[in-house]
């Protein structure tokens, strides 16, 4: 009897690996049955569970996503901080979340919701950009309830402007190597 060919196609940087497996299943039958086993008892995160890294648009992954929109906003802006917060910094996100970002101004550089949104509109990703300038962030920061406080929790600080107000925790969170 004739064995059929299968064909499938693997990343170039995999296919010296998968070769091996298949010629170790072909010289060893058995072994089929138990790799076949370790992969449902696999603890690694299967699509399901990858799938909160949807809505990406033509990104790889959330940090390729997370680095343009934070280059673009810091580069339009030059902005106190810039922090991501909701559930994609809480670990939560589903495959259909979307980023959402602060961006902390100085006071005399107001920004409005629909300017905040310019540098990024085009993206190709589901973001809500929220302006707040810096001493409604330090005003609020403290207040149960109101969104800084949440944010200065429970977000991740993405980039601060050097010597600026955020400059001291953005160094510690992200040390010089």
């Amino acid at each position: 009897m004739n064995t059929p060919i299968i064909s499938f196609r693997v990343r170039q940087d995999q296919q010296t690996d998968v070769r091996e497996l298949v010629n170790s299943v072909k010289d060893d039958p058995e072994l089929l049955g138990l790799v076949l086993e370790y992969l449902q008892n696999d603890p690694r995160p299967t699509h399901e569970a990858a799938v909160a890294d949807g809505n990406l648009g033509p990104f790889r992954n959330a940090e390729a996503a997370l680095s343009v929109l934070t280059m673009n906003l810091a580069i339009a802006f030059n902005p106190d901080a810039i922090f991501l917060f909701g559930s994609r910094a809480c670990g939560t996100a589903r495959s259909d979340s979307d980023f959402d970002l602060m961006v902390v101004t100085p006071d005399d550089q107001p920004l409005d919701y629909l300017t905040a949104r310019k540098p990024i509109s085009g993206c190709g990703v589901p973001v809500d950009v929220v302006p707040c300038r810096y001493s409604a962030f330090e005003k609020n920061r403290k207040v149960p309830g109101m969104l800084p406080y949440a944010v200065d929790r429970e977000g991740k600080l993405l980039d601060a402007r050097i010597d600026g107000p955020f400059w001291k925790r953005y160094r510690e969170t992200y040390p010089l190597r």
